[in-house]
């Protein structure tokens, strides 16, 4: 399973409408995907017009099962959505003791091999879960809009990001992705140029300011649904396109409807991976538990008449005389000891 995090210092340069319309893309390419919200503003919720009764926070502090949490916004896209509660989350992570920065990583870890890909959204500011969102990540994808204090922004989170990559070797920033883009500004002009002259070849295809973007949400859409031949649906395709290109080969995968084995099919729609084992696995649990109290019951005292009439008297016990008779090689007198002390003398 690839893990992608949508990262920057900065906010309002559209890391959730980012990480939305790629995990949006790649689950209409085919592709499983799971979407993580760890920011409280839980915006990606929105964003896909959905109100989810669970959420990160519930799974991290055991109120929810991993899977019962997911919730089904799109055809092979589930969220695990953000909310005020990760506020608390937060706190408790910083009080651990043990490992404080892979909190996150223990819990996607359930979700390992039931997606093909997770995003992860998070907060502009540098705290906890930000920490854990990179900590648990390989690919780093950092939006950056067309104002001087967004490049600032990314330089300071390069520079952090050096401090977490000792720990995470694996962890990359992959790709620099420019946002509201407005060829009618000089500034956006120079901006790209510098990032260009910076970064090179990790600069995405930019995404042009468009109207349309800002006016998704409120209809709880994405671009693909809402103007899905727009200039902003053609840049997050072109987004989507250059991430399966840039995909390590140890996570290249092929899209559902190219696979052998062919998707679950039924009335219903399909339920999250791993319900029916949660739901067989109660079962066998209550099953397990009636038998244990059969053998409890079975097992209880009897009466205390059945257990005199069924007393067989101690053994004799040799005399203190034979000093020479030895027990399995034990001599008389360690028996004897033992016997004493076991209240049989």
């Amino acid at each position: 399973m690839r893990r992608i995090v949508v990262s920057l210092l900065k906010g309002g340069v559209a890391k959730s409408v980012t990480a939305v319309h790629l995990a949006h893309g790649l689950a209409l390419a085919g592709y499983r995907i799971l979407l993580v919200d760890t920011d409280v503003q839980s915006q990606c919720s929105d964003m896909l017009g959905v109100r989810p009764e669970r959420g990160l926070a519930e799974v991290i502090n055991g109120w929810a099962e991993p899977f019962e949490a997911l919730l089904k916004a799109r055809d092979n896209l589930w969220l695990l959505a953000g909310g005020t509660a990760l506020a608390g989350v937060k706190r408790e992570i910083s009080r651990r003791d043990l490992a404080p920065e892979a909190v996150l990583a223990e819990t996607v870890r359930t979700y390992e091999g039931h997606f093909d890909v997770l995003i992860l959204d998070t907060a502009p500011g540098w705290d906890a879960l930000l920490v854990n969102a990179l900590y648990c990540s390989r690919e780093i994808l950092s939006p950056v809009s067309m104002e001087p204090m967004a490049l600032t922004g990314l330089l300071r989170f390069e520079e952090r990001l050096e401090v977490l990559q000792k720990y995470n070797p694996d962890l990359k920033l992959k790709w620099v992705l420019p946002t509201f883009v407005d060829g009618r500004v000089k500034k956006s002009a120079e901006i790209m140029v510098q990032l260009d002259a910076h970064y090179g070849d990790r600069l995405a295809p930019p995404i042009k300011y468009s109207v349309k973007l800002s006016e998704g949400p409120a209809f709880g859409k994405t671009i693909f649904e809402h103007d899905p031949k727009g200039p902003g649906a053609e840049g997050y395709q072109q987004l989507v396109e250059r991430v399966l290109r840039d995909a390590p080969p140890a996570s290249v995968v092929r899209p559902m409807a190219a696979r052998t084995e062919a998707p679950a099919v039924g009335p219903q729609e399909p339920a999250p991976p791993l319900a029916a084992a949660a739901e067989a696995s109660l079962s066998l649990r209550g099953k397990t538990l009636e038998s244990l109290k059969e053998r409890l019951t079975l097992a209880q005292e009897p009466p205390t008449e059945a257990v005199q009439a069924r007393a067989v008297p101690a053994p004799a016990v040799p005399s203190a005389d034979s000093t020479g008779l030895r027990i399995k090689g034990r001599p008389y007198e360690k028996l004897r000891e033992r016997l004493t002390k076991y209240g049989r003398t």
